[in-house]
């Protein structure tokens, strides 16, 4: 395999990984970087810091295969993960260490001359496994993206309905009936989760098809059949991140909280334009941090009674 079908691609494939996962896991909030599944699985922490011992592992690789024959470089992941203690390292250092090693790693991979891609290590841990230089750099970079793409964090979206003066709704209702707005509603969140309290919950009364139901409650003992059922925010964002995406529906309390985070991204916003009379209102939005980039306005008719726009924001960066 000559230079141009392997080294070359997967120098500029690490450079590439190394500028966009650090702005991904900016958004990844302190809960979902802790989160273990079980006792026997690794946290997102735990996975980026066995990234780090396989960039380590791998650049002692590349160094000795340029002056040793069939060097072997063990690598017991499982404890070398747990003997390292990632869990309690600040997330920025283990990034950190994660580029500083990386970048290193694509240095010596682009001063390697073309003679030494065939040269080879020995990677078995109980047996001899050789690989060549080539076939190495090749199997590092697909294994890197497979555990990238585990630390995960869906786009989150609010969506919500509000009056002209942020009125949500009353006594746990709608105060208006827009079945333009709930159709959108249903095409933009079917196939997705959707993440709410309790009171949201119990004012649709079930699980809405073809959506998982995410319920934020403070009662320990609140279950509900066929819903994912947390205890916090971050907790309920920790339950989805593998997903794509996930929305915000609701109630109040739990979007004041949701234009807080910096994992929220943007806000897909029905504004009717009439006032109500309300006891729960939308929080504000700051256009120091939200930019407005779409609108579209539509007029009163006989199925929706109120003139109303589809809006959407993105967290400004």
């Amino acid at each position: 395999m000559g230079e141009e079908y392997v080294v070359t691609p997967a120098i500029e494939k690490l450079k590439q990984l190394l500028v966009e996962f650090p702005e991904k896991a900016a958004r990844v909030s302190a809960y979902s970087w802790q989160y273990k599944r079980d006792a026997y699985s690794w946290s997102a922490k735990e996975i980026l810091g066995h990234l780090v011992d396989s960039a380590l592992a791998n650049l002692q690789r590349f160094v000795r295969a340029q002056f040793q024959s069939a060097p072997q470089i063990r690598y017991d992941q499982n404890n070398w993960v747990l003997s390292q203690f990632w869990q309690d390292r600040p997330v920025e250092d283990i990034l950190e260490l994660w580029i500083v090693v990386n970048k290193q790693l694509a240095h010596v991979w682009g001063q390697l001359p073309r003679a030494s891609y065939t040269k080879e290590v020995n990677v078995g841990s109980t047996e001899v496994v050789l690989m060549q230089l080539s076939e190495l750099i090749e199997d590092y970079i697909q294994h890197m993206e497979s555990h990238l793409e585990q630390i995960n964090m869906p786009k989150v979206t609010v969506i919500a309905a509000k009056g002209k003066a942020n009125e949500l709704g009353k006594g746990n209702d709608l105060i208006w009936h827009l079945p333009e707005d709930l159709k959108r509603f249903k095409r933009v969140t079917s196939g997705h989760s959707i993440i709410m309290g309790r009171k949201t919950f119990e004012s649709i009364g079930k699980p809405l098809p073809n959506r998982t139901s995410v319920i934020i409650t403070t009662d320990n003992s609140y279950k509900k059949e066929g819903c994912i059922v947390v205890h916090s925010m971050e907790e309920a964002l920790a339950a989805v991140h593998k997903e794509s995406e996930v929305f915000i529906i609701g109630g109040a309390q739990v979007y004041r909280q949701a234009l807080t985070m910096e994992a929220v991204t943007q806000l897909d916003i029905t504004e009717v334009h009439e006032e109500f009379e309300a006891d729960v209102f939308f929080p504000e939005i700051d256009a120091e941090v939200w930019e407005e980039v779409s609108r579209e306005d539509y007029s009163a008719d006989e199925k929706n009674k109120y003139n109303y726009s589809f809006v959407s924001y993105l967290r400004k960066k």
